[in-house]
């Protein structure tokens, strides 16, 4: 940039940089490799009224009047752009001189049009008066005067500076207009945001989100200033606040820059000039694409990242598959099966921390033994189960991100990221619960989870609503467990509160599975204690690692960590408790302590346990498996158990050939009956049906218009598909809610009077109920409610989705056919069953004709064998109230 004077005035180029003020601004000239030179200038022979500025003191003068409307102008009109300067004179000001001359943009003449407005006035000294541009700047001024422009109005517009925020949390999550007064280096601001236009202004630091540029001194330093200021500086732009900057600075904010729609951000990462920064990412609009970016500039080697080399990532980095999910170790370690070659491996969450324990526990060694991180610690617990949940026995997506190289004090790791059902990120997912932390890392350390940046915003979402590890209340995520598994005197106070409502299994977690199998201990959350379970009935091979081994991997594939329930029937000497454990497998539900048996990993230690211990047992001996392999079967006259079971073959197949194929549609609350289609029916309803719907739907029925009566068939929508079925119309229950039977199904349910219509066609009305009413023959059930709950569900659980072989046996007191019921697959008794498994009592005052005496005395010996065996309504023994006679008891 020349040196103009006034012998020699020479018209020099340059960019405008910002405006001091109404006749005063900071010009820069053409970039040549580097920030380029700046200098003041001053608009000759003009004085504008000032703006407000920091005083030595530390304190802000105010604005003059006019003085915030004349920089505005000159700013709006010039900031950024390029203009022709011409140096008029020159004045000395102590060791430097200020520069005075006539500005133009394009063919404008900036210093005209400044008096034109009214934006300065034209300054008048004795050695200026024959000057003729001074004469013809006072005659503009003289028809600014007139027209009463700019500082010429007797009104000015007051802005008011508040140069301190007095509640900063309100401008957080806020989208406002600012104006960049200051740049402090590439990605620090100092601005001014306006909140209320033209009139009040808020001053405040902004550091952009996601981003850090060197500062000035540092290597680029310099350079990334320029490239911000050059784009922002004194420009109107849009800054999203996004969060306090901490520090105590209550004047200090993070946030996003927009001008027009470009993200400065985004820019400064492309050039080279800024680097992602962690603890901010998470609040930007795109953290990806600023990581892509960031990539971008590596790649190219840009500006700081000129001596960026690329790290060596270790064998097995960037390995994806689809894996099973075998264990929880703790809050962020997984023992996981790869189902492409069946390895089984130990992988962590990659870039997360589980909780921690707070403070040092007392080093008593006492105190350290009972020290058990999964309970102690707050919120592992509740970080185990959410991962246990939602991953045990699951499929789940592994991505490999980085192997965390082994130290003196730690193993290799394997950090990955894992993905469950819709895509979900299950680390990301424990961060958002509170129950995890980001890990922080340096900023060149590239090892990290690939959803790094949605780990962090998931935690600040977390911090700020106060979730898990961020909890106020101290007591949070503490459980606070009775460990009866290693206390002989606790497992015997526990031992009648286990034992009571035996009906009724109790849920429970497995914690572990004993190398006998069959041994486990078990978490049972709703009496918040952890216990040894031993299997009741079964005898452990011994001196047999092989079976043993096969047995443990069998029992922990199937129940390790999972929900399971246990029903308890005593204690042993040493505290473990004895009963049985039952498990979902394949939407079967199983008893181990049979399974184990049934694959030959066990044997029946009590012959009169359990029949169906016995039943399992024949089959492991049959199959000769397991610790069976050896078995030699007794001899026995094969033809004549062939003729026997023949003979009882063609007698049951003569039974159930008269027997009705029926579904169980319905079962009322208390299981005093319930509904049943006949099989063939089927297609009928299905054509009966739908041809009603699409009349419905033909000519549909006015909401509303249709007022039933007890005895109505009608048509009704069903609550839970919205279709429509008929019913008969049971009560009348107010102007809007009518109670109806669903004659097809046999369901009631209480409707709004909109969803009832007329019957369309009396030809929907000729066919006869499909779902008919039956009672269940020879029982009779508990008055418990609880117990008949339970009833109501293993019934259900055993006709549910089934083909049943129906036969009516005789009607009860009520009218209803008494029907027996056979499973048309395995051929069973439903209801003699659950009579074995003392669900239901023989009703003893049912029909005695002499042709069901045979069906009534099976049910007599299975009640009677539920009774030895105390199981369920039978656990406190014979609990009858039948007549004396019945049991041989006279008074």
């Amino acid at each position: 940039m020349s040196n103009a004077t006034n012998s020699s005035p020479v018209m020099q180029r340059a960019i405008v940089k910002l405006v001091l003020s109404g006749d005063s601004l900071i010009i820069r000239g053409q970039p040549k490799g580097g920030p380029p030179p700046e200098k003041q200038i001053n608009l000759a022979y003009l004085i504008a009224p000032k703006v407000g500025r920091k005083l030595p003191d530390g304190n802000f003068s105010n604005d003059e009047p006019h003085g915030w409307e004349s920089r505005e102008f000159l700013r709006k009109k010039l900031v950024g752009k390029e203009i022709q300067f011409r140096t008029e004179y020159k004045i000395s000001m102590g060791q430097s001189q200020r520069e005075f001359g006539f500005l133009f943009l394009a063919d404008e003449n900036v210093n005209d049009t400044v008096v034109i407005e009214g934006m300065a006035e034209v300054v008048r000294r004795q050695q200026n008066k024959d000057n003729a541009e001074v004469l013809r700047l006072i005659e503009l001024e003289e028809s600014a005067k007139t027209a009463q422009k700019g500082k010429w109005d007797a009104v000015s517009t007051k802005r008011e500076v508040l140069h301190e925020v007095e509640e900063p949390q309100k401008l957080v999550n806020k989208t406002l207009p600012a104006i960049v007064e200051h740049v402090r280096d590439g990605s620090t601001l100092r601005v001014a945001l306006a909140l209320e236009a033209n009139k009040k202004y808020q001053m405040i630091t902004l550091m952009l989100s996601g981003i850090r540029c060197p500062q000035t001194g540092e290597p680029f330093g310099e350079e990334g200033r320029y490239f911000t200021e050059s784009r922002l500086l004194q420009k109107d732009v849009e800054i999203r606040i996004e969060q306090l900057s901490g520090g105590g600075n209550q004047n200090s904010f993070v946030g996003s820059v927009t001008i027009g729609d470009k993200n400065i951000a985004e820019y400064l990462i492309k050039e080279g000039f800024a680097k992602c920064l962690d603890w901010t990412i998470g609040l930007t609009q795109d953290p990806k694409k600023l990581r892509s970016l960031e990539r971008e500039a590596k790649t190219k080697k840009l500006r700081i990242w000129k001596d960026f080399k690329e790290p060596v990532k270790a064998v097995g980095s960037n390995e994806s598959f689809e894996a099973k999910v075998l264990e929880i170790v703790n809050g962020d370690a997984l023992v996981v099966q790869n189902l492409g070659n069946n390895e089984v491996k130990k992988i962590f969450i990659a870039s997360i921390r589980p909780p921690r324990a707070e403070g040092t526990r007392n080093d008593d060694e006492k105190e350290r033994r009972q020290f058990r991180p999964l309970y102690d610690i707050p919120h592992m617990f509740e970080a185990r189960e959410f991962l246990r949940k939602r991953l045990i026995g699951k499929k789940v997506n592994v991505k490999v991100d980085y192997i965390q190289p082994k130290t003196d004090n730690f193993q290799e790791k394997t950090c990955c990221t894992v993905i469950v059902d819709n895509n979900i990120n299950i680390g990301e997912a424990l961060i958002s619960k509170g129950l995890a932390t980001v890990v922080k890392y340096r900023p060149d350390d590239e090892q990290r989870a690939s959803g790094y940046d949605s780990f962090l915003a998931a935690e600040s979402k977390a911090q700020k609503s106060s979730k898990g590890i961020y909890s106020d209340n101290k007591d949070s995520g503490i459980v606070r467990i009775v460990d009866l598994s290693s206390d002989q005197s606790k497992a015997k106070q526990y031992l009648p509160f286990l034992l009571r409502n035996q009906s009724a299994r109790k849920d429970a977690v497995v914690e572990f599975v004993f190398p006998s199998s069959s041994k486990i201990k078990l978490f049972a959350p709703k009496d918040n204690c952890l216990l040894n379970l031993i299997l009741v009935g079964i005898q452990s091979p011994k001196n047999n690692d092989a079976i043993s081994s096969e047995a443990h991997t069998f029992v922990k594939q199937r129940i390790h960590q999972k929900d399971v329930q246990m029903s308890i029937e005593a204690s042993d000497k040493v505290g473990n408790f004895i009963g049985w454990l039952y498990f979902e497998h394949n939407n079967t539900q199983c008893n181990l302590a049979v399974e184990l048996i049934r694959n030959g990993f066990a044997s029946v230690r009590d012959i009169n346990k359990s029949n169906e211990l016995n039943a399992a047992e024949a089959e492991a001996k049959r199959q000769k498996i397991g610790i069976w392999k050896d078995w030699k079967e007794e001899e026995h006259n094969e033809e004549l158990e062939e003729a026997i079971t023949e003979e009882v073959n063609e007698k049951e197949t003569s039974d159930l050939s008269q027997r009705k194929k029926v579904v169980v549609t319905n079962i009322s609350s208390g299981l005093s009956s319930f509904h049943a289609q006949y099989v063939d029916d089927g297609p009928k309803l299905e054509e009966l049906l739908t041809e009603l719907r699409e009349e419905l739907t033909t000519n549909p029925p006015l909401p509303g218009a249709y007022k039933p009566t007890k005895g109505d068939l009608v048509v009704a929508k069903f609550s839970a598909d919205q279709l429509w079925y008929r019913a008969k119309v049971e009560k009348i229950v107010s102007n809007n809610e009518i109670q109806i039977l669903y004659v097809d199904y046999g369901n009631r349910e209480t409707v709004n009077s909109r969803s009832i219509a007329a019957m369309p066609s009396s030809k929907y009305s000729s066919n006869s109920p499909f779902a008919k009413e039956y009672a269940l023959a020879f029982v009779r059930l508990d008055t418990d409610p609880d117990f008949v709950d339970d009833v109501r569900n293993a019934f259900s659980d055993e006709t549910a989705d089934r083909v049943l072989l129906l036969k009516s046996e005789y009607k009860d007191a009520s009218g209803l056919e008494a029907v027996t019921l056979v499973d048309e697959e395995s051929k069973k008794d439903i209801v003699l069953q659950l009579v074995t498994d003392g669900l239901f009592f023989v009703d003893v005052k049912s029909r005695r004709e002499r042709r069901l005496q045979k069906t009534f005395n099976e049910y007599k010996g299975a009640q009677e064998s539920a009774k030895k065996k105390r199981l369920n309504i039978w656990q406190y023994g014979d609990i009858t109230e039948d007549d004396a006679k019945e049991f041989g008891f006279s008074k």
